[in-house]
């Protein structure tokens, strides 16, 4: 991600009934991936529409290198636009993850418990599942932790 992919990225959370949930407007993810992008222990990765095709990035996800009990990646957080959920552009975006951090160290994650598709995203490519954290992120939201070995 560069600075030119912030505000198209933030607008995919802002537009999303999901982080709407959770009162995560584009504002506060402008700002988010801004101190993202100048911290050299985050990786922020955009997938981009194909050649041709004009539009926002079709995703994008913020991964913590040793977010995780400062041992573990963890996946802080990652959008998909509507029009390419389903498309394989979450599974790219994983992957890119995986081939540079999944190693020794593994990879957490956290999902919304009543986030079923999500849940068996993570599950199909290997994450299991290890716990619920209840009211971590939002009072009444319950977070599942997911983890991968590498």
């Amino acid at each position: 991600m560069t600075e030119s992919d912030v505000e198209a990225c933030a607008d995919l959370v802002g537009r999303s009934e999901f982080f709407r949930k959770y009162d995560f407007s584009a504002e506060r993810a402008t700002v988010l991936l801004r101190q993202a992008l100048a911290d050299p222990g985050s990786d922020l990765l955009v997938i981009r529409r194909p050649s041709g095709q004009s539009g926002p990035p079709r995703g994008f996800a913020w991964f913590i290198r040793r977010g995780a009990f400062q041992r573990s990646g963890y996946l802080r957080l990652i959008a998909i636009s509507p029009d390419s959920r389903g498309t394989g552009a979450g599974k790219a975006l994983m992957t890119a993850i995986e081939s540079k951090y999944l190693s020794n160290r593994g990879i957490f994650l956290l999902v919304t418990e009543g986030n079923t598709a999500a849940r068996r995203f993570y599950e199909s490519l290997g994450y299991g599942f290890i716990g619920t954290i209840p009211d971590f992120v939002k009072r009444g939201l319950n977070e599942c932790i997911y983890f991968k070995a590498g």
